[in-house]
């Protein structure tokens, strides 16, 4: 039986898999290493800490698995299929209060309207995810415990005129989220969304109705990208961090 890991890390580039780090005994016989899926099975029920690519990792094989002990999930690279939706591999982890979902996939949902009254979210505190959309209802069922949010691009920054703009979030979807409800615990915030060139009013009602929803920030960083119209190249980028001490 493979040793307990309390971590598992997976890098992959291409088709060549780094080395997996975990809480290994120092004597281990790597010969005797299992295959990923392998490792995961044996190790759901006492892993904190996993760190896994998309692309390898299709959603189905981590819902069906036990997550009892899991922290802390980070997820990333092109997911090539939508199903599952992710919300039944959260149900899965009850204990999470980590989850980074870096990933470009044009198919991910996270939580279709038809599931949204039999699953649980966990009681996250923080969050980093790159969507599609905020329509998801996903955001609705976000817990009060969220003390960090982070919804932004992938790749990190956008390259001025080497962009697509229909990557970004609208404005308008940050407005209706955070007109819909109020992170009563957030302290950390990061936004990352386009607006029409020179659409100064969407952006100072998105700016109020995110004061009024999350009344407790104390770090705040937005990346605002201006786009002539809706298909147009990037030609413009303006970014800020504000930071708030008492």
């Amino acid at each position: 039986m493979f040793p307990p890991l309390k971590k598992y890390v997976e890098r992959r580039t291409g088709q060549t898999i780094q080395p997996l780090h975990g809480s290994y005994p120092r004597t281990m016989n790597w010969d005797l290493l299992p295959s990923p899926c392998d490792l995961l099975q044996q190790a759901s029920t006492a892993l904190k800490v996993i760190q896994l690519p998309l692309h390898i990792y299709h959603l189905d094989v981590l819902s069906s698995l036990t997550w009892a002990t899991l922290r802390e999930l980070a997820l990333y690279g092109f997911y090539p299929d939508a199903r599952p939706p992710f919300i039944s591999v959260l149900h899965a982890m009850p204990s999470l209060v980590s989850l980074k979902i870096l990933s470009w996939s044009d198919s991910l949902v996270i939580c279709p309207s038809r599931m949204t009254g039999i699953v649980r979210v966990p009681p996250l505190q923080e969050l980093m995810i790159v969507p599609l959309a905020l329509t998801d209802p996903f955001f609705a069922l976000l817990p009060d415990s969220l003390v960090s949010l982070s919804i932004r691009d992938a790749p990190r920054y956008y390259v001025p005129y080497r962009s697509t703009p229909s990557r970004l979030v609208p404005v308008d979807q940050f407005r209706s989220l955070f007109r819909s409800r109020t992170f009563p615990s957030l302290q950390s915030l990061e936004v990352v969304f386009r607006v029409a060139d020179n659409d100064f009013a969407a952006q100072e009602a998105m700016y109020q109705a995110m004061i009024q929803s999350c009344p407790h920030i104390s770090s705040l960083e937005i990346h605002c990208y201006y786009f002539p119209n809706r298909n147009a190249t990037l030609v413009r980028v303006t970014s800020s961090h504000a930071s708030r001490t008492n």
